[in-house]
């Protein structure tokens, strides 16, 4: 009900598409004040989750195989993309959250936002029984880029290799990468 304050967990299934791609977790005239957490299928079209006149928190989960381009999601507390899921941020000057997590196979690109990446809880990566350190999700930053960690790194994550067509060049003796010293995932 947009029409009344309310604060409430809620959970959006998005499995239809949505014309104009963007998903509001906010009321319309009154505030809404719960957590939200969205759940983005394939063939919906949402890349922008507007969260004006909301108060609470929200969190992006992109299914399997979900591709999103040009996503905004400004404000968003947690983000999981599941294996095989493609997610390429839009332009923008920073991009914060609390927890993130890339699955096998899945990318996040961040190379349009033009600051530094801040992840205040942990980044979870795939956790691969096999020990192939090349299995798991990727990210890509652009060349000036920081990824910085300040909670756990478990699993593995690929930097800037997606697979054989699908890369970003590293610049040598530049930083992408900050995170605790005794952290148990990897990025390679």
């Amino acid at each position: 009900d947009y029409w009344v304050e309310r604060d409430y967990p809620v959970e959006l299934n998005i499995r239809g598409e949505v014309l104009d791609g963007t998903v509001h977790t906010g009321g319309i005239t009154t505030p809404f004040n719960g957590d939200v957490v969205i759940n983005i299928y394939s063939k919906t079209r949402v890349s922008t989750i507007d969260n004006g006149n909301h108060n609470g928190n929200y969190d992006v989960n992109v299914k399997e195989n979900v591709t999103i381009l040009d996503a905004i999601f400004n404000g968003i507390r947690n983000l999981t993309l599941e294996s095989g899921s493609q997610v390429y941020l839009k332009e923008s000057n920073d991009f914060t959250l609390d927890n993130l997590t890339v699955n096998k196979d899945a990318l996040l690109d961040l190379t349009k936002v033009t600051g530094d990446i801040k992840v205040n809880g942990d980044f979870i990566g795939y956790d691969n029984t096999s020990q192939d350190p090349l299995e798991g999700g990727a990210i890509f930053l652009h060349d000036n880029q920081i990824l910085d960690i300040s909670g756990d790194v478990k699993g593995n994550t690929r930097l800037n290799s997606y697979n054989s067509i699908n890369k970003v060049d590293l610049k040598e003796n530049h930083t992408y990468i900050k995170a605790k010293e005794n952290a148990s995932g990897s990025f390679v």
